[in-house]
């Protein structure tokens, strides 16, 4: 299955490969071994996280047996457990908490349901 990119889904694209380098980065992964590991390119690796490439399905999928985790995780805007522990707590406004609030939904509604 081919992921076609439309102007108005390029966040949907960063935000997976915000996901992918963070996830990545927290696996003790750099590009170029996920890159050797998943059998694709170093220039893909990079392209998709920095979200100027539509990944497939299953080169998500690749990425993400790579890195040990389930493909919705690719897609998910919490890190998994593992990489949430290194994450810091942050404070929000109310009027920040509800813009965070919309946008997940946004994300949400954009995604998948059944990955």
């Amino acid at each position: 299955m081919v992921i076609f990119i439309k102007r108005g889904n390029m966040e949907i694209y960063q935000q997976i490969g915000k996901q992918v380098k963070a996830i990545r980065k927290k696996a003790g992964y750099t590009q170029e071994r996920l890159a050797e590991s998943a059998g694709l390119s170093l220039n893909y690796i990079h392209m998709i996280e920095s979200g100027k490439r539509a990944p497939t399905v299953d080169t998500l999928n690749k990425i993400a047996g790579c890195l040990k985790v389930k493909l919705k995780d690719l897609f998910s805007t919490d890190l998994p457990a593992p990489v949430l522990e290194k994450q810091k707590t942050i404070e929000l406004t109310s009027e920040e908490y509800k813009q965070l609030l919309t946008t997940i939904k946004t994300l949400k509604k954009k995604t998948p349901k059944n990955l």
